[in-house]
C-alpha cells in the first residue's frame, strides 16, 4: 500500500513539530518541573515522553483518538495518556506556575531593562446573538459600542 502525498506531508509536519517539541522541552527543562510536580510513573511509558505526545497535537490538528489509536507506530496506550491526565498525584498547578516563570524568565531576558513591565486587562464581550438555551449566555453591556447584547464576559490577562 502506497502512502498518499497528504500522509507523507502529516509525516513530515509530525517529525518538525516532534523536533521543535523536543527543543522546546530542552530549552524550558520540562522534565525536571515535571519531576518537581510529582509529575512522574513507576511502570510504563515516561512521564515526560507521556507530556510530549500530549503536547504535539494541536500543532498537528489531530485529536489522541487520530494520533494515539489510529497511528500503528506509536507504542503508547490510550488508556495511559487518559489515566495520566486523570491521575490525582499529580501537581497540575505547580507544573503549569513553574512552566509560567520559566516562559516569563526567558521573555524578560529578550526585553529592555528600560521599558516599564505592565500587566494588561482586556475584559472583552463575546457576542452570541442567535443563542437561546447555551449554559451562562446573558444581557451583557458592551462598553465598546455602548449597547446591551446576548453574549459572554470575557477577561483576559496579558
Amino acid at each position: 500500500m502506497q502512502p498518499t502525498i497528504k500522509a507523507i506531508d502529516l509525516q513530515v509536519v509530525r517529525n518538525e513539530c516532534s523536533h521543535r517539541i523536543d527543543s522546546f522541552f530542552k530549552r524550558f527543562r520540562i522534565a525536571s518541573i515535571a519531576r518537581n510536580s510529582q509529575i512522574k510513573k513507576s511502570k510504563g511509558y515516561s512521564a515526560v515522553s507521556i507530556l510530549q505526545s500530549i503536547f504535539i497535537l494541536p500543532f498537528v490538528g489531530k485529536n489522541i483518538y487520530r494520533i494515539i489509536v489510529i497511528n500503528p507506530e506509536r507504542k503508547i496506550s490510550k488508556d495511559a495518556i487518559y489515566d495520566f491526565l486523570r491521575s490525582s498525584r499529580f501537581s497540575w498547578r505547580r507544573f503549569l506556575l513553574a512552566l509560567g516563570i520559566q516562559s516569563h524568565e526567558m521573555i524578560d531576558e529578550l526585553t529592555s531593562k528600560a521599558r516599564n513591565p505592565v500587566l494588561i486587562f482586556d475584559d472583552s464581550t463575546i457576542s452570541r446573538p442567535r443563542s437561546k438555551s447555551v449554559e451562562l449566555l446573558a444581557k451583557v453591556f458592551d462598553h465598546t459600542t455602548g449597547r446591551y447584547l446576548k453574549g459572554f464576559r470575557m477577561l483576559t490577562m496579558a
